[in-house]
């Protein structure tokens, strides 16, 4: 089953934690990016419902100016109904494990990106789990080699050691800070673990070739995460739901409230941030330019290509960033600067990139989320990838870089 569930704060909780943002009375269709999806035939299933395909789409177009870049923003549907933003929201814990190592740093601690890291199971104090076979340059637990494991396939058990090391109250309160107000991680990707087990955190040690280890000491988060702007029947989904202890059936929808969440916007925002730094109004992540040329890498290279860790048996890395294969039926792959982290889970499936056509510098950031189960079944694997939500991502992909890094439209 696609389940992806896992103390000290100098704020208050009252002034860390932000408000729930009311809803939008009604969705923003922008006609420029709606006639894109009507004229190819593609999207006419999507469109003809798309409150059903839960279909939302932001893509901010950035073109090259005489007076420096042009920026307009499309908005399709953004945030008008729940999503789920399954592993597109790794990249947050990416953020907070490379501040934390630069706050270290700062603090004049001897670690960085090549630090070996050990955990501890829960409740003990001896950290045994240290080793990774995946490392060809030491076989160690590394924030590095997590994060390029994490962007490149997608690993969940990178995003747990990433979540485990910057802490469940740090890591929600360090994105609030950072702008990123809808965030809400409240659970490890995979397993069955209740609400306390999530919150809990192990100890863990940085371990530096030169002095001593840096020591994070369990961790039990007390910090309640505001509600969800959704009302409860919003975040109830389906009919029915295969019970992740039992793996029987359960006849009621399934409730989303408990699970990880960030807004469209938000995620959009992150991809900005991360990639165009540059431009007016996007969010300072703080990084140092050695992390963001090291996380751009990680969201950037084909994991097939990859050197350190090696997929030898992949055939096709490009297929974890959706939206390429449509875009490579209008540009060659040489051009494409393609900069993302797509998620998949419960029927929903979303892409967040940044796309360059390096030879002329137009450019864009699209968002992109549909939700596809016919059968109304969380849990059962028997989702409508194939059939829906993955072609409509490739031809998002085709249709706006056709329009956009091809014919300069869309601003």
């Amino acid at each position: 089953p696609q389940t992806e569930p896992a103390a000290d704060g100098a704020e208050s909780q009252a002034e860390a934690t932000p408000e729930p943002e009311p809803q939008a009375a009604a969705p923003v269709e922008d006609p420029w990016l709606r006639g894109l999806m009507a004229e190819h035939k593609g999207f006419r299933k999507v469109l003809a419902d798309p409150e059903r395909y839960r279909m939302q789409v932001l893509v901010t177009v950035i073109m090259p100016g005489e007076d420096g870049p042009v920026v307009v923003e499309h908005p399709y549907r953004v945030d008008a109904e729940y999503i789920y933003p399954a592993s597109a929201i790794k990249t947050f814990a990416a953020v907070g494990a490379l501040r934390t190592l630069a706050q270290l740093a700062d603090e004049g601690q001897r670690v960085g990106l090549d630090t070996p890291l050990a955990y501890c199971e829960t409740g003990r104090e001896r950290c045994t789990i240290d080793h990774d076979e995946s490392n060809l340059e030491g076989g160690t637990i590394t924030v590095g080699h997590e994060i390029r494991k994490m962007q490149l396939v997608s690993n969940n058990v990178s995003f747990n050691r990433l979540y485990e090391l910057v802490g469940h109250r740090e890591l929600n309160e360090m994105m609030w800070a950072l702008g990123f107000e809808s965030v809400r991680i409240q659970h490890r990707m995979y397993g069955v673990q209740d609400p306390l087990a999530q919150r809990t955190t192990p100890r863990v040690e940085l371990r530096p070739a030169k002095g001593k280890a840096v020591v994070i000491p369990e961790r039990v988060s007390d910090l309640e995460l505001p509600p969800l702007p959704f009302t409860p029947d919003q975040l109830l989904l389906g009919v029915a739901y295969i019970d992740d202890e039992t793996h029987s059936r359960v006849d009621e929808p399934l409730g989303f409230a408990p699970k990880n969440y960030v807004s469209i916007r938000d995620l959009h925002r992150l991809a900005l941030a991360i990639a165009r730094p540059d431009l007016p109004g996007v969010p300072d992540l703080g990084l140092t330019p050695a992390h963001r040329k090291h996380l751009l890498a990680s969201m950037t290279d084909n994991p097939a290509e990859s050197s350190n860790p090696v997929y030898a048996d992949m055939d096709n890395g490009l297929r974890y960033k959706t939206m390429i294969g449509g875009m490579l039926e209008e540009l060659p792959i040489t051009r494409l600067r393609y900069v993302g982290k797509a998620g998949r889970a419960y029927g929903f499936h979303l892409d967040n990139a940044y796309i360059e056509d390096t030879k002329t510098k137009r450019a864009m950031v699209v968002t992109a989320v549909a939700y596809a189960n016919a059968n109304g079944v969380l849990n059962d694997n028997a989702y409508e990838y194939d059939g829906i939500t993955r072609p409509f991502l490739r031809n998002l992909g085709q249709v706006l870089a056709r329009a956009v890094l091809v014919e300069g439209e869309g601003t």
